[in-house]
């Protein structure tokens, strides 16, 4: 769980910024940063980790998420994005087919930022 982010306002462009913690296990961290508009999120990924991809209902997009020597294409069908933002935050729905390689996962997200932001 992500605790602080820096949330930016332009127009009807909204930009969320956070650390991601240090895994444990891998030892990887870095920093992210969604570009939230009404219809879409594009996601950029800094650090041990580098990737950018776009998320925009009923569309399909190809990237490739780096991580040191390794290159993985991934490919996402994006079912649905739900953005409800109002003055002091607001909460972020996403939901796709994600193919990393030849694995693939059915994702649900959902980011909840500013005042109202649910702890725990």
């Amino acid at each position: 769980m992500v605790k602080e982010a820096t949330w930016r306002q332009k127009g009807r462009l909204h930009a969320l910024t956070f650390a991601l913690p240090n895994d444990a296990e891998t030892g990887v961290s870095g920093t992210l940063v969604l570009r939230v508009e009404p219809e879409a999120v594009m996601l950029t990924r800094f650090g041990d980790v580098t990737w950018n991809h776009t998320f925009a209902a009923g569309l399909t997009f190809s990237s490739t998420l780096r991580m040191g020597e390794l290159w993985l294409d991934v490919v996402s069908d994006t079912e649905t994005v739900d953005v409800e933002i109002h003055p002091h935050g607001g909460t972020v729905r996403v939901a796709y087919r994600m193919t990393i390689g030849d694995v693939a996962q059915q994702v649900a997200l959902s980011l909840q930022f500013g005042d109202n932001a649910v702890n725990g």
